[in-house]
């Protein structure tokens, strides 16, 4: 028999097994059970893996939008020096930069008193178009132009109570020596901007000013605390802070975006390969349910299969039918698991919020998660290897079924012949 017509039998062979009534494998229930599993499977871990990847890109690129992505701090107070400028302006890896100066202090409204980190860039151009020109959301045409001015985060406004135009009073930990006793230097600003930068630890915790108000309020003798530093690649900031503090030769302390933060980011990248580990292992699961499948519908085609093999059929072409109807479930159910993947990852903010609506309860708590909402990235290349795994475990699940179905006896038909 020539290859065409082989191919031709097997296909109709196939067809038939697939629509025939008493072969149907759709119509039993655990081949229905089969397929859910593997959808299931496909969805929850492309969906899951998805809000990972959202949350640590996310967090990252909000992180970076308005801290810098590195920072030399001096481990003495020093006068700006303009020499360390011409070494900034002639690296080309570096995109903008800013002497800064900060320090931890108390805030104080009407109604409560909160611990921040106040923070002033001696550039202005690099504060107010590189870290708040995409963040602020409310703010006065005038951000410094007069003394004494603040910028505070989003959730630290409504925490404190206070809108645009409205005076706070910062205090410092040093005293200050009067004749009736010591007192903490305290000084009355006025809120001009509003920012919000999507991580609540930020938009809770940090205080912007002008480095002359900073000057004058933290008594710093025009002395800086370090410089700040933005890269056109992110990711060599820790490889290029640490040259840039070997050619400045000062004593300090180097740090970027990535060891600011080093257990949450630490942790977030074990939290996801740990959950892709258990998530993978129940799809394998998933998987192996089409030996069942396939065991069952070997035992309801028995006969036909015994017929195939006393009329020549080749036993090699029912082990690779056998292989191809396993696959075929896989790609069924990986298909089906996509589409809903994509449609739950797309939408999932709004059903996380309709969940919440309707059952008056709150499942997601932004102040513990850093972010407003729930971010969700598919990375279509870890889809392409969860596929690829998913037809792999597929196929091999097909493997002892289609074996069993290779060694069945054509004599099994005689047990269907009636004698009068």
């Amino acid at each position: 028999m020539s290859m065409q017509p082989k191919i031709f039998l097997s296909w109709k062979v196939f067809l038939s097994i697939l629509t025939k009534r008493g072969g149907n494998p759709f119509s039993s229930g655990i081949a229905y059970m089969s397929l859910l599993g593997i959808s299931l499977g496909v969805c929850v871990i492309i969906t899951v893996m998805s809000v990972m990847n959202g949350f640590q890109i996310e967090i990252k690129e909000r992180m970076l939008n308005f801290t810098p992505h590195a920072s030399i701090r001096t481990a003495e107070a020093s006068q700006l020096n303009n020499a360390f400028f011409e070494i900034f302006e002639n690296d080309p890896d570096i995109q903008s930069y800013s002497a800064f100066s900060e320090e931890d202090v108390l805030i104080l409204s009407n109604e409560m008193i909160n611990p921040i980190r106040l923070i002033a860039y001696e550039d202005r151009e690099y504060l107010v178009e590189e870290k708040l020109k995409t963040v602020l959301v409310e703010h006065d045409q005038n951000l410094f132009d007069q003394s004494f001015r603040i910028i505070i985060g989003n959730d630290l406004a409504q925490k404190m109570n206070v809108s645009i135009g409205d005076k706070l009073r910062l205090l410092t930990s040093e005293k200050v020596l009067l004749p009736f006793g010591n007192l903490p230097r305290m000084k009355d600003f006025t809120v001009t901007g509003i920012f919000d930068s999507g991580i609540f630890e930020i938009d809770e915790n940090i205080a912007i000013t002008d480095m002359r108000d900073a000057n004058i309020f933290l008594q710093m003798n025009d002395n800086v605390t370090g410089y700040a530093f933005d890269f056109i690649d992110p990711t060599l900031s820790q490889a290029k802070i640490k040259e840039i503090a070997r050619t400045m030769n000062v004593n300090g302390w180097v740090s970027d975006w990535s060891s600011e933060n080093p257990n949450f980011f630490r942790s977030l990248d074990l939290t996801r390969k740990i959950i892709f580990l258990v998530l993978m292992s129940i799809l394998a699961i998933s998987c192996f349910n089409i030996i069942s499948t396939q065991s069952m519908l070997i035992s309801e085609k028995r006969s036909s299969i015994a017929s195939l093999i006393a009329m020549g059929y080749d036993k090699r072409n029912i082990f690779y039918l056998f292989i191809a109807l396993g696959t075929f479930f896989g790609l069924i159910g990986l298909s089906i698991g996509i589409s809903l993947s994509v449609i739950l990852s797309e939408n999932l903010s709004l059903i996380i919020f309709s969940i919440e609506e309707m059952l008056s309860i709150r499942l997601y708590q932004p102040e513990v998660y850093f972010l407003a909402e729930i971010p969700s990235i598919i990375d279509w290349s870890q889809t392409i290897r969860i596929a690829v795994f998913t037809v792999i475990l597929s196929i091999l699940s097909s493997l002892i079924p289609a074996y069993n179905a290779t060694k069945t006896d054509p004599a099994v038909l005689m047990k269907n012949i009636r004698f009068k």
